[in-house]
């Protein structure tokens, strides 16, 4: 029998894996102390922005051809919100603005597993 109220907080932010949980419109709602750590942002940072708000491109990226990592985390971000089927995405480049310094990225990799919640789609992890 399954606790209704079972607080799943400590258990999220226990996880090793950074996991970060988004809306079907891609906004921020949730994330665990290791993409907290991964990402040098705090939950105030972050919560209630949209994804690609809370991290844009890099614009001095755009001739390089690795540097794809918003378009492919888009596109598959809406996939699994159109299909409700979890996406693998191999390693992609997606820099990251230095937090407190806009403009200021650091080259950074990134491969990630998004995953619907399902019912109806809630949320992605």
């Amino acid at each position: 029998m399954t606790d209704s109220k079972f607080d799943y907080e400590p258990v999220f932010n226990a996880m090793l894996a950074p996991l970060v949980v988004l809306t079907p419109d891609l906004v921020i709602v949730a994330a665990n102390n290791s993409y907290l750590k991964a990402t040098g942002r705090s939950r105030t940072d972050m919560l209630g922005q949209p994804i690609f708000t809370a991290f844009p491109a890099n614009p001095e990226a755009h001739n390089d051809p690795n540097a794809r990592g918003v378009r492919v985390l888009r596109a598959s971000l809406e996939r699994v919100v159109a299909t409700g089927k979890a996406e693998s995405l191999p390693l992609q480049r997606h820099d990251l603005e230095v937090a407190g310094e806009p403009g200021l990225f650091v080259e950074r990799y990134w491969s990630s597993i998004n995953t619907p919640v399902l019912g109806s789609v809630l949320w992605i992890r």
